[in-house]
């Protein structure tokens, strides 16, 4: 079996995932996604960068930005140890701008060179809203870990099958 396009496969992938029935991109209007394509979703991007995606369309929501002024506010955003690297936001707003969630145009206003400002359309305000629902499902599962492992730690060696790992 070839590397070609899976459009039906991957979305079908998804929803068993996610235990959805619906294909994320197909109710914004959007084309099913494929893994070939490289499509940036929660589930299926990369470990480094995972989320770049979504604070890139919540910037973008909140105002329209240009690259530079895009990468800024993300590295400002982020924790120390977190920083974006300019290439990879900028092929990443290329690939947004292909699949419909971001459209951009030449600003020439101000001093300098001319810029290209991103604004979010209709399609990226939908995908907004599944990055909101996912990370805030993550969320839940990260404050269920803290909250264990805090008590993991507090907890007194009474037992020899009992005692804490984490405190010799």
């Amino acid at each position: 079996m070839g590397r070609g396009r899976r459009t039906g496969t991957a979305c079908a992938r998804a929803r068993r995932r996610k235990g959805t029935a619906r294909c994320r991109l197909s109710r914004s209007g959007g084309t099913h996604a494929t893994f070939s394509e490289g499509v940036l979703r929660p589930r299926e991007s990369n470990r480094q960068g995972r989320h770049l995606a979504s604070f890139a369309l919540l910037l973008c929501a909140e105002e329209p930005t240009h690259g530079l002024a895009l990468h800024r506010s993300i590295n400002q955003l982020l924790p120390e140890g977190l920083k974006v690297d300019a290439g990879n936001l900028y092929r990443l707003l290329r690939e947004m701008e292909a699949r419909g969630t971001l459209r951009s145009e030449w600003s020439t206003v101000g001093s300098g060179a001319a810029r290209r400002v991103y604004q979010i359309t209709p399609v990226g305000l939908d995908e907004l809203a599944d990055w909101h629902e996912d990370i805030a499902h993550r969320r839940q599962a990260f404050d269920l870990f803290i909250q264990r492992y805090d008590a993991l730690r507090c907890r007194p060696a009474t037992h020899e099958h009992l005692r804490n790992p984490l405190n010799e």
